[in-house]
């Protein structure tokens, strides 16, 4: 069978579908009472169709010793399908769960609301264990225990979707446990509430691209256990891209993200994270904190307007504590610290001498904090490199520290920063080619997280044109899902090779619009046969750009 969705707006599309003779069309409530009898009858490649109501037949064990009662407990190779966005509800009357996933693949959920769950065991409203799934416009709101967690080695898509108003736990939004991997394209996190990383909480190498992190809310009042008001990354190498992570809250440190994983790899890229709050005492990092010994790359993001305000805290806009750092194209403003002791308004650096854990700034804006200065070192300077920076008019002072090279202090000239237009005047000494130490110093480059000219308030995508996501599940048996995502519209070949170079299968070869798709391959093969077991690669090329990544079939 293959398969291949179109993510970029309400309906997917599907090309060449082939289903098996004996797929069908269940509905609910006529002639079934219940989603669940549906899906107990369904076979592989079924839609289980379900009409506009209320659901809330919470009798359903979940299994695999887990004894939680469920809405839903679902099945491989089936899609579940409602009528709409809080059109369809499956209410847990805060009794159980929604909808379970255990060893279960290939399976789809969409266009549904899933509300009011609870349970002593990640009583969450979604929970996918050991399973891989595509969950798609699907809202998981109210949880007394949390909204969707990925525990025990699984993954898949989750695209435009809400997690909103849930509680009770860490990562009270979204929870990706160890050795998972789930991809989240254009989801929105609002309005969660747990004791640390309210928002999402991350120990897997998961992707959020194209997501919104706002006011979510951290409970308590203490600086080493309360952390993470939107985000926080504790293992693995996440990747977190296009993001805005916004007004969310931390009683202790690290009010819009903070990342703690010592995995390399972490990726943190054009994101906008802007007014956020740390308000614990001894609290670090407003926007963002990196500690505990973690390693991290942050390029082109906008951090503006966050805040440290307990006493003994510092680092308004970032602080980075005991953790290695790599940093460049990226804007600090209009950031500030508070209470009696705290020196970094924008950027606080502490670094770790033994083992050295080394922190590079480079082609980056420190201006306008309100209070605290622009980049402030707060030990180990030999272990601090900043290079090509423009730090000016910050209200606790401008100077550097650490090696510093090509750095200046000089009105970066943004456009509008009251509007939130950061990019720079095409006369700005941070435009590419006026670096006041001339036109090639620094290769001539760009400093800052937004392009020179001021015709548009709107900061743009500066994504790759083309991103290869991985596949899901790897290694696979039967079959695997690989993910990719466009910025613009491009002709596209996705293509599968054996360890040779010699090309076996073509997924898709034709024009795709911009937005999220994913292709299936079942193992099968051009000349008609089935791929043994072995290393395989698949390749996408959008346009002249080519990226390839490997894949494992056991048989």
């Amino acid at each position: 069978m293959r398969i291949f969705w179109v993510l970029g707006g309400a309906v997917a599309c599907l090309l060449g579908l082939v289903l098996p003779a004996w797929a069908a069309t269940l509905t609910v409530p006529v002639p079934y009472a219940t989603i669940q009898a549906a899906v107990d009858d369904a076979q592989a490649g079924d839609i289980v169709e379900v009409g506009a109501g209320v659901y809330s037949d919470v009798t359903h064990e979940a299994g695999g010793g887990d004894t939680t009662k469920c809405v839903v407990v679902m099945k491989s190779g089936i899609t579940v399908r409602g009528a709409g966005l809080d059109e369809t509800i499956i209410d847990a009357d805060l009794r159980g769960r929604g909808i379970h996933f255990y060893q279960v693949s290939d399976a789809e959920v969409a266009h549904l609301t899933v509300r009011n769950s609870d349970g002593e065991n990640y009583g969450v409203g979604v929970l996918l264990k050991q399973s891989t799934a595509y969950l798609h416009h699907v809202k998981v709101m109210d949880g007394a225990n949390g909204g969707i967690a990925f525990i025990q080695n699984s993954g898949g898509t989750v695209s435009h979707s809400v997690f909103e108003g849930s509680a009770g736990k860490a990562g009270a939004g979204i929870d990706v446990e160890i050795d998972c991997a789930p991809y989240f394209y254009e989801c929105s996190i609002i309005g969660n509430s747990g004791p640390s990383n309210a928002g999402v909480q991350l120990r897997g190498d998961a992707v959020l691209d194209h997501c919104l992190i706002d006011n979510n809310t951290t409970a308590g009042d203490s600086p080493g256990g309360v952390m993470g008001g939107g985000i926080g990354i504790l293992n693995g190498a996440p990747t977190v891209i296009n993001c805005e992570i916004t007004n969310n809250y931390s009683g202790g440190s690290g009010g819009g993200l903070v990342y703690l994983s010592n995995d390399p790899g972490g990726l943190i890229d054009n994101c906008v994270i802007s007014g956020n709050t740390a308000a614990g005492s001894e609290g670090l990092g407003g926007g963002v904190l990196v500690s505990s010994l973690a390693t991290v790359e942050i390029t082109r993001c906008l951090v503006t307007d966050n805040s440290v305000t307990g006493d003994w805290c510092d680092g308004g806009g970032l602080y980075v504590k005991y953790a290695a750092l790599e940093m460049s194209n990226c804007t600090f403003h209009g950031n500030s610290v508070g209470g009696s002791y705290g020196f970094a308004g924008n950027i606080g650096l502490k670094p770790l001498a033994s083992p050295p854990h080394e922190i590079s700034i480079a082609y980056t804006i420190s201006a306008a904090s309100t209070a605290g200065q622009g980049i402030w070192c707060a030990s180990n300077p030999e272990l601090i490199t900043i290079s090509c920076c423009d730090v000016y008019g910050n209200a606790g002072g401008d100077d550097l520290c650490g090696t510093h090279t090509d750095c200046f202090s000089l009105d970066p000239l943004l456009c509008d920063a009251i509007a939130g237009n950061f990019h720079v005047d095409d006369a700005s000494p941070c435009a590419p080619g006026n670096h006041p130490g001339g036109a090639g110093t620094c290769g001539g480059g760009l400093i800052g997280a937004r392009t020179a000219g001021c015709d548009s308030d709107v900061p743009e995508d500066l994504t790759r044109r083309a991103a290869l996501l991985g596949n899901q599940p790897n290694p696979f048996a039967r079959s695997t899902m690989v993910s990719f995502a466009l910025s613009q519209g491009e002709r596209v070949t996705l293509d599968i090779y054996d360890p040779s170079g010699r090309r076996i299968a073509r997924l898709h070869e034709g024009w795709l619009p911009a937005g999220l798709h994913q292709a299936s391959w079942n193992g099968g093969t051009l000349d008609g046969g089935q791929a043994g077991s072995g290393v395989y690669f698949y390749r996408l090329r959008a346009g002249d750009l080519i990226e390839s990544m490997r894949m494992l079939r056991l048989r």
